[in-house]
């Protein structure tokens, strides 16, 4: 993006240059020290004039973006942080973090080092601003951040949306155009080109990489929300996880989709401008943060499943539990004086068995239907059943009726 815009305004001043020339002045009186057509690579002296019209401006957009990076890339570490603590993931997962990671800290250093490049190491210099070496880069970095990004979500979206294959073969086909086109830009800077100022041979590439990326970013938000909005249950606390779910995925992608559509709209509208440089230098760190974002907001999704699951056994909107009514008959044992005769040689407990077992000796007696059959089930329980009575304790007088 900043070639694009270096070279337009370059072309600008050459068609100034070329009208002057017509009118019957000189072309170098429309951009002093400067003589049309031009040859790379440039002097020192030709690109200063050059970015002399820019100079205040370019820099502010070309500097801003290292303080934005730096700044995201603090609250990524703190959430990367959390992720080690809390989460074990499968090795795919895992992977995708650490990848993730990898590529958010090395964007990073390198956008530490471009912009020292440009403002300390080359103090006062303008030739650096023109040289492809470094900033070509730039795309092929953000395209593969996007990538691993997109294709965690999008694997997402696929199982939401019930394994649709077309929707899969979709997102891969714009995932892997916006890698293959942030890739194609270094290289044709590096075989073809020697100054930013040619940058339109890669504005076809630029447009590739800005839109694919833009357009998977608005697929999978749409996917996403459509396939959890389509997973309501109707019952109140599972519709509460549900948004739960749907307002994460909005926090998480929205922002990330909403910088892609900004980049793509600038770049079409005001081509000429360096304003995309700084959505540039945010563009990355928004994928790493959604995705880290998704993976630790289920902390919070597991509590309020756990308060669902507890909620939904006392309201009984439970469909799958299986409620068991066991009915279990107990028995008491008194020692009211006033309701017993008691014997002085039979302990209270006995006295309230001996009861008890002659109530069911008349129950099953009439039962059974007569004598013989009792009897036979009456040594069967008494084969298994035997009653001690308890021994008094000593010093105690027994009681008397």
């Amino acid at each position: 993006m900043i070639a694009v815009a270096l070279e337009l305004i370059v072309r600008q001043a050459a068609a100034a240059g070329n009208s002057t020339a017509s009118a019957g002045g000189t072309a170098a009186s429309a951009v002093p020290n400067i003589t049309y057509p031009l040859t790379y690579p440039l002097s020192e002296v030709e690109n200063a004039a050059l970015f002399a019209p820019i100079k205040l401006f370019s820099m502010r957009c070309l500097f801003s973006q290292l303080p934005i990076d730096v700044f995201f890339c603090g609250v990524y570490t703190l959430m990367l942080t959390r992720y080690l603590e809390y989460e074990k993931d499968t090795w795919w997962t895992k992977g995708t973090v650490y990848a993730v990671s990898f590529m958010a800290y090395l964007i990073s250093g390198f956008n530490t080092f471009f912009v020292s490049n440009l403002f300390v190491i080359n103090f006062g210099l303008y030739s650096p601003f023109f040289d492809p070496t470094y900033s070509s880069w730039f795309p092929f970095l953000d395209a593969i951040t996007a990538c691993l990004t997109q294709c965690f979500f999008a694997f997402r979206a696929f199982r939401l949306m019930g394994r649709n294959y077309y929707l899969l073969s979709t997102l891969v086909l714009l995932i892997a155009a916006s890698l293959g086109s942030g890739f194609s830009i270094p290289i044709i800077w590096a075989t073809r080109l020697q100054s930013l100022l040619q940058a339109t041979q890669v504005r076809p590439s630029m447009l590739v990489w800005l839109a694919s990326s833009m357009v998977a970013n608005v697929i999978l938000t749409v996917t996403i929300l459509w396939g959890l909005l389509q997973s309501r249950t109707g019952w109140a606390q599972t519709d509460k996880v549900i948004f739960r779910l749907v307002r994460m995925t909005v926090e998480a992608q929205l922002l990330p989709t909403i910088i892609s559509v900004a980049m793509f709209a600038e770049f079409l509208a005001t081509p000429s401008s360096l304003l995309g440089n700084a959505f540039q230098g945010v563009l990355s760190k928004l994928y790493c943060l959604s995705l880290l974002y998704s993976l630790n907001s289920r902390q919070n999704l597991k509590k309020i499943a756990v308060a669902v699951s507890t909620a939904n056994q006392y309201t009984g909107q439970n469909v799958n539990a299986i409620q068991v009514d066991v009915e279990t008959e107990t028995y008491e044992t008194r020692t009211d004086g006033n309701k017993y005769n008691f014997n002085p040689h039979v302990s209270d407990l006995e006295k309230v068995d001996n009861d008890d077992e002659d109530e069911w000796e008349t129950d099953m007696r009439a039962e059974a239907g007569g004598d013989a059959t009792f009897g036979s089930i009456q040594g069967s329980v008494n084969s298994h059943v035997h009653l001690t009575p308890p021994t008094p304790k000593s010093g105690t007088t027994p009681l008397v009726q």
